[in-house]
């Protein structure tokens, strides 16, 4: 699965699920939460994943939600937020939890804001040294 926000890549028993928005830190927008509920989908369908990888490009993990895009869309923004944070709690998260496969989150930089759940929910973290969240203690990661 290919998308302008997400790629995701099953080969081998590792569904690889990567955001793709490095200009913009990975920040979440409606489209993004949009392609990681697609790729959670696609997971839950898939015989051949055995563990899902959540990875990024760039220099952070995702900062959070998008603030340009909202600058952009204040004419909506009741509409858009909603919307983002609908698909992200209602639907993108809850199943992420409830995958019976393992998750494994490898994170490097900022993980801010509606991210941080994506750095709770995996069974396995795995963040770079410069990886920073809200509350992370260095107990709460392994190096590499």
């Amino acid at each position: 699965m290919r998308h302008d926000r997400v790629t995701l890549e099953i080969a081998d028993g590792i569904a690889e699920l990567q955001l793709n928005r490095p200009e913009a830190g990975n920040a979440l927008d409606k489209a993004m939460a949009q392609a990681i509920d697609e790729a959670i989908r696609a997971v839950e369908d898939s015989d051949a994943a055995r563990v899902l990888l959540i990875t990024a490009q760039g220099r952070s993990f995702c900062v959070g939600g998008d603030l340009r895009h909202l600058q952009q869309h204040l004419d909506r923004l009741p509409d858009e937020v909603g919307a983002m944070i609908g698909i992200w709690h209602e639907s993108t998260l809850p199943r992420l939890a409830a995958l019976p496969i393992p998750v494994v989150t490898a994170a490097q930089g900022a993980t801010v804001g509606r991210a941080v759940p994506l750095r709770g929910v995996p069974q396995l973290r795995s963040v770079g040294a410069a990886a920073a969240w809200p509350g992370a203690r260095r107990t709460d990661s392994v190096g590499w």
